[in-house]
């Protein structure tokens, strides 16, 4: 089964080696990496170039600003009959690309999607978090863990059919400030596939959203609001709304946690509350 990798980048040398170094570990179980440029500026580029020598990437630019066309090229250009797709921060788990090979080979056909356990690496635990119930720290264990129906998923760690892909294409909405991978979801949905999550399919994900000021993850997460409408889905208005509500809850019960805990030493320090952080991007 040959399963392609789509990456969409946007100034991501901090992170992009780290996600490649992973990769390259299990180069053998993927068909080509596709990194999908979205006009980063800094050394992105050349970084993901200096990996073409172990590893079959193909660079593709993306003019058009937002995640969602950057996905949407990738995707397009994937030739793998699996479409496997993580951030430039996630690290995927030893067996990432076996645990998704494996998931579609004994997945039913309608199964079009699927998204994979996570946790944050530069977090502390919290076990609230909605993925970590999934996550498992052993990988023989990982393995004996079913997968489960799972209403949407996530881009930072999922795969698609290529053909399930090719059908909803005309389907799937490119607005700025929207959720892309939710949509996808949706519109996966609407045609009559299932969705799935399989813990088999691990990877740690940076939580640098949660250092967002107020204002600026308000706008992050009121994305859903905007996803809806622009999905035209009015029964899930009010939804949205009250996913607003308990996602700044959240928000502000991780807030001191998140911005004091310093990752390399897995401690907290409060002299990290006087640092300055900038805001993600919008997708």
């Amino acid at each position: 089964m040959q399963i392609s990798l789509v990456i969409p980048v946007f100034n991501e040398e901090a992170t992009i080696a780290r996600a490649l170094d992973r990769v390259l570990v299990q180069r053998d179980a993927v068909h080509e990496v596709l990194v999908c440029d979205n006009n980063s500026t800094d050394r992105t580029r050349a970084i993901v170039e200096e990996y073409a020598a172990h590893l079959p990437i193909r660079v593709i630019d993306v003019p058009v600003q937002g995640t969602v066309h950057a996905r949407n090229a990738g995707f397009d250009a994937a030739t793998g009959e699996i479409i496997a797709r993580i951030d430039a921060d996630a690290l995927i788990e030893p067996g990432w690309f076996d645990a998704v090979a494996s998931f579609f080979e004994a997945a039913d056909e309608d199964v079009a999607a699927v998204t994979g356990a996570m946790i944050h690496f530069d977090m502390p635990r919290f076990r609230f978090d909605p993925f970590v119930r999934y996550y498992v720290d052993d990988p023989a264990e990982r393995k004996r863990c079913e997968p489960v129906q799972f209403a949407t998923i996530v881009g930072s760690n999922m795969a698609i059919r290529r053909k399930a892909w090719m059908s909803v294409r005309g389907a799937v909405n490119t607005a700025p400030g929207i959720w892309e991978d939710v949509d996808l979801a949706w519109a996966l949905v609407e045609s009559g596939y299932r969705t799935m999550l399989s813990p088999a399919m691990a990877a740690q994900v940076s939580g640098r959203r949660l250092l967002d000021p107020p204002r600026a993850y308000y706008r992050y997460t009121r994305s859903v609001v905007t996803t809806v409408r622009e999905r035209g889905r009015a029964d899930l208005q009010l939804a949205a709304r009250v996913h607003v509500v308990l996602s700044m809850v959240n928000y502000f019960v991780r807030y001191f946690p998140a911005r004091t805990w310093d990752p390399v030493e897995r401690r907290y320090d409060w002299r990290l509350l006087r640092l300055e952080r900038e805001a993600r991007p919008i997708p």
